[in-house]
């Protein structure tokens, strides 16, 4: 984290899933109020403890919200999505994400939540293109078979 607090106009990093306490961690970021009570959070000379939040309840995580995105400024609409988190293998020293942020730990969603996820997403931003950010998206053969077989059953052409 050293390498990345050291860029120029950089204060904080937070090398953890935030999905619980982004809203507080704002709150208290715009408030001055001290941030590393909340896990991965770095800066030159300080920092919390490391990976002691993992999220685990995949199934509670809501269909993201891109409502607000400048779409028009894209000549292109694409979704960015990820089924899960984390990597099967969780065995490489050498992966950031692994080692600072997800843990040594693989938690998917459901098959029939992602694909209600991208229909959803398909329709509220009007676009069949999708872009998985998952560091392994074959991890779990059930989500990675209903993928190939369910999204063009959902989403016109999808690509």
């Amino acid at each position: 984290m050293k390498q990345f607090v050291a860029i120029p106009g950089v204060n904080f990093v937070v090398g953890s899933e935030i999905d619980a306490y982004l809203g507080l961690l704002l709150q208290d970021f715009f408030a001055g109020n001290n941030l590393f009570k909340y896990p991965g959070v770095y800066t030159q000379d300080e920092h919390s403890k490391v990976n002691e939040y993992i999220f685990k309840k995949m199934e509670e995580l809501p269909v993201p919200d891109y409502s607000d995105f400048p779409w028009d400024k894209y000549p292109n609409r694409i979704i960015p999505y990820m089924t899960a988190r984390g990597c099967s293998w969780g065995k490489c020293n050498f992966c950031t994400d692994v080692v600072l942020v997800n843990g040594r730990t693989y938690r998917s969603q459901s098959k029939e939540k992602v694909l209600s996820d991208l229909q959803a997403l398909s329709n509220q931003v009007g676009t069949n293109i999708f872009a998985f950010t998952d560091l392994k998206l074959n991890s779990n053969v059930e989500v990675w078979n209903a993928l190939i077989d369910g999204l063009p059953k959902i989403v016109e052409n999808p690509i």
